[in-house]
């Protein structure tokens, strides 16, 4: 216990040798000892300044004694509370002699002592606050820097690439990861229009989505971007855009690319080799088809007219013979009838003769006709003459739905409706069927075993079309695909 209390003396003695060494300290002592001498100048021949009295009952004195409330607040500032309220019990201990036994107006001189003395002791809880304040101010600014600091580390250390643009396009900000993107050294970068490296083809949209963005509309986020790099070769980003503000207006725009480049391109090469394999599809079901209806059916044909003349030359021969070769005859004509439906089901030439709307009219009369489902066709909009890929393309679509629907919606009536847009074609098909539970993604079609629909999907994608499906359970199916116009 002696130790603490020992300690404790120490350390308590050390803080007062360094209060009393402290050159603050004893300025504010001499300022203090100034002003006293100033106060009592009727009794030395120290004064600072002369100053008459002044109206409104206030007199040299009442100047003086407010002079104190200069070393009260330096010990508030400097010292604190404590070191502010000690002063004021010295100033105020010093200025009541005087107003009680020298001042010529005692009542007025007390008065004036101690509101000097009242306002004296607000000055230490006013300066408390103030380094409250000045606190509150440095942890936030310590915080703000400490935020700056920490973005700084991940703005130049992301591997996605960051630049940040002022409103005319300049780009004032960018990581090392937008540099080797765009194939720039950093320093180069910086200053440099935007444009420059955005591709042409993507100049309106990205104008479009940075206009939505300062005017607080943020959706069609992220969006792809094509972009050019140095060497003048493209690539693909998928960019984030975030508006920058200062003062609560907007000055700029940060974006946040991923290079996709390489997704892109073999997603591309899927669909390459997806278009190849489905035209070599077609064409082999055009060739099957052909040889169906220039070779097989032909053959079937000569074969059904040689047993019909045969029958007819032999006279003689019996009955059930007779009877025989005619249930041959029509056997052979029930063949080539299915080889006709085959052969127009493979490739029907009416597509290839006609077009696009004259082949659906057929494929609905037949499917009313083959299945007894009333099918409405409505085609609105002036019709445009589409490539063959497409043509066939958006018929094996329509013919697939039109398939599914016989196969399993057990609908009574069908609506195909063929819009024609401006911008683009919509093709609805419509059923009442009994629907279907529509999985979260329409990738899964295929694991389902929803082959058909996947298909369809492929195809429009194919053509750079879209494809949508809606079903609920009990209350039908509607698909949607949307060719846009090239």
């Amino acid at each position: 216990m002696e130790k603490i209390i020992e300690k404790f003396n120490k350390k308590r003695s050390i803080e007062q040798s360094r209060f009393f060494t402290d050159p603050e300290f004893w300025s504010i002592v001499s300022i203090f000892i100034l002003i006293s001498l100033h106060y009592y100048d009727n009794l030395t021949t120290f004064r600072l300044f002369s100053l008459p009295d002044l109206p409104l009952g206030i007199t040299r004195h009442t100047v003086d004694r407010m002079l104190y409330l200069v070393p009260i607040a330096l010990s508030s500032l400097v010292f604190g509370l404590k070191g502010g309220l000690i002063t004021v019990a010295f100033a105020f201990l010093t200025m009541l002699p005087r107003a009680l036994f020298f001042s010529s107006y005692e009542a007025a001189a007390l008065i004036e002592t101690f509101i000097v003395t009242l306002f004296g002791s607000l000055i230490p809880f006013g300066s408390v606050l103030y380094r409250k304040q000045e606190q509150q101010l440095e942890a936030t600014k310590g915080r703000l820097e400490l935020s700056e600091k920490k973005y700084k580390q991940l703005f130049e250390s992301a591997h996605d690439a960051i630049w940040v643009q002022d409103l005319s396009g300049k780009v004032v900000a960018a990581n090392q990861a937008a540099a080797e993107l765009l194939g720039y050294d950093l320093q180069e970068l910086i200053g440099m229009d935007s444009q420059k490296f955005l591709a042409h083809e993507n100049l309106a949209q990205s104008k479009a989505i940075q206009k939505n963005l300062l005017n607080g509309d943020e959706r069609r986020q992220p969006y792809r971007q094509v972009i050019v790099r140095k060497d003048g070769s493209k690539a693909y980003i998928m960019l984030t855009a975030n508006s920058v503000s200062s003062n609560g207006h907007p000055n700029g725009v940060q974006f946040i690319g991923r290079d996709i480049t390489n997704e892109v391109r073999m997603q591309e090469n899927q669909r390459f080799y997806l278009h190849q394999i489905t035209r070599a599809h077609e064409e082999e079901r055009l060739r099957i088809s052909r040889d169906l209806h220039d070779s097989t059916a032909q053959s079937l044909i000569a074969t059904i007219r040689s047993l019909e003349k045969f029958c007819e030359e032999e006279t003689g021969l019996p009955k059930d013979r007779l009877e025989l070769l005619h249930s041959y005859k029509m056997q052979l004509k029930n063949v080539l009838q299915e080889i006709r439906q085959i052969s127009r089901d493979l490739r029907p030439s009416i597509i290839d003769d006609l077009g696009l709307i004259p082949a659906v009219e057929w494929l609905v009369e037949q499917f009313k006709t083959d299945y007894g489902i009333a099918t409405n066709l409505t085609v609105l909009g002036q019709e445009r003459e589409f490539s063959s890929e497409v043509e066939v393309t958006l018929f094996r679509i329509i013919q697939e739905a039109l398939r599914n629907i016989a196969k399993y919606a057990e609908a009574t009536e069908v609506w195909i409706n063929i819009i024609f847009e401006a911008k683009e074609t919509i093709i609805n098909i419509i059923d009442n069927g009994k629907g279907f539970e529509i999985p979260a993604s329409l990738g899964e079609l295929s694991r389902l075993g929803k082959l058909g629909l996947d298909g369809m999907r492929t195809r429009a994608r194919l053509v750079g079309g879209t494809f949508d499906i809606q079903s609920v359970p009990g209350a039908g199916t509607a698909i949607v695909v949307i060719i846009p116009v090239s």
